[in-house]
Parts: structure tokens; C-alpha cells; sequence
């Protein structure tokens, strides 16, 4: 039986992330995190940013198990924040998120390692655009499907 891990919400906590991998049987070697069971995967539910001082390096972390075939990754509202905080409105020129005090500080840990223009921003947001919204997970032992989602978009 194959299995996955499911991991939400890291929030610029890689520590506490490399601790959760290697609980759950993930070990480094060079440039990628392996596992003893060879199909077991992650499904990472978005979040990967704010709060903590971290955000790089947990995504590195997720890019590097995804470039490895061992993981995918969904976009969580922070990630779609942190894409309308640093992308204008083409008619106006205005952020689509605007950068008052409060949605500063949301993303102020963000901000200190990826500030507004700089090219390793450009591409850490290109990688969060290719994100998908929702994903679906198929046990390898029968014909059925699980889908995950990241259940904190607000619609209106």
C-alpha cells in the first residue's frame, strides 16, 4: 500500500518542517529528501509562507521534493496574497492587494527575504503562479481518489 503525507500550513517554518519530514520517515541526501517506502509522496496544502522567518527555505524544501517526482503542492491564500501584494493592476498601476499596514505586516517575514522587484522574487512568484488550486490524490491499491484543496479562499 502506497502512502502519502499530507502537510499543511508551514508558514516560513522550515525547521519545524525538516522535524515533521524526518518524523515521518523522510531522510536528506544532497540536494533532495528520500524515503525508505520509494512511492511514498507528500501533498503539500499551500501556506508555505508569512508568519515565520523561513519562507525560502521551506520553498526550497517543497521545490526540491516536487523537482524529485516525490511531491506535489497547492497554492494557499497566502501564496494568492503574496501574488496580488507584489502584481499591478495593468489599467491602474495599482497592487492588486493593497500595501497598507495591515497586509505589510502579514507579510512582513515574506517581504524581508522577497521585497517588491528584486528577480529571485520574480521567480519565486512565477513558481507560486504554476500552483494549482486543488489536487487529487489516487491510492495506488484501488480505483479511487482524494481530493485536497486549501479551504481558506474566500469567495465573494
Amino acid at each position: 500500500m502506497s502512502v502519502t503525507d499530507i502537510i499543511p500550513d508551514i508558514h516560513g517554518q522550515a525547521e519545524k518542517l525538516r522535524l515533521a519530514l524526518q518524523n515521518l520517515g523522510w531522510r536528506r541526501n544532497g540536494t533532495t529528501w528520500l524515503h525508505p517506502e520509494p512511492d511514498r509522496q507528500i501533498v503539500f496544502l499551500g501556506d508555505f509562507i508569512d508568519r515565520g522567518p523561513e519562507s525560502g527555505a521551506d520553498i526550497r524544501i517543497v521545490r526540491e521534493l516536487m523537482d524529485a517526482g516525490r511531491a506535489q503542492a497547492i497554492m494557499g491564500n497566502h501564496e494568492l496574497n503574496a501574488l496580488h501584494f507584489h502584481t499591478a493592476d495593468p489599467e491602474t498601476g495599482a497592487p492588486l492587494r493593497l500595501h497598507d499596514v495591515g497586509n505589510c505586516d502579514q507579510h512582513e517575514n515574506f517581504l524581508k527575504e522577497f521585497p517588491l522587484g528584486a528577480s529571485h522574487t520574480k521567480n519565486v512568484l512565477d513558481w507560486m503562479k504554476g500552483l494549482p488550486l486543488a489536487t487529487a490524490i489516487a491510492p495506488a491499491d484501488d480505483n479511487s481518489t482524494c481530493g485536497v484543496c486549501q479551504c481558506q479562499f474566500y469567495l465573494g
